[in-house]
């Protein structure tokens, strides 16, 4: 089993969720929020920075890794394009890229406290 771990009190992290549920569904994974997890510290701490996804293999994938993987075991009926979108962003120039625009998003996306919508939301809807 895959675990991708995420920032549950982050709009974009939670939409992104809902984006791979719905159109990449990656096999064999389970999401943890980061507040219901039993990370250590440290890696807590980067986790809430870069999307973590602890593999089957016990690998440790970060940010846009994560998302090269994921793509690349989709379980959804749009596998094969996802699966190309996966090798395209392996490539060494979009690799690069990619990286470089996930880590200036990932700086600067907002998360919520227990006073926002989303803490609300779960409050009352969890």
């Amino acid at each position: 089993m895959n675990f991708l771990y995420y920032d549950d009190q982050c709009p974009l992290c939670i939409k992104t969720i809902r984006f791979l549920k719905t159109f990449v569904k990656p096999k064999d994974l389970t999401y943890v929020s980061l507040s219901s997890s039993d990370l250590q510290p440290n890696i807590s701490k980067r986790a809430l920075k870069e999307m973590l996804l602890i593999t089957v293999e016990k690998k440790y994938l970060w940010g846009y890794d994560t998302y090269i993987r994921l793509f690349s075991i989709s379980n959804s009926r749009f596998r094969v394009i996802n699966k190309i979108i996966s090798f395209v962003m392996s490539l060494f120039i979009i690799n690069s890229v990619g990286k470089l625009i996930y880590s200036y998003i990932s700086q600067r996306r907002k998360r919520c406290d227990d006073s926002c919508s989303i803490g609300w939301f779960k409050i009352l809807f969890n």
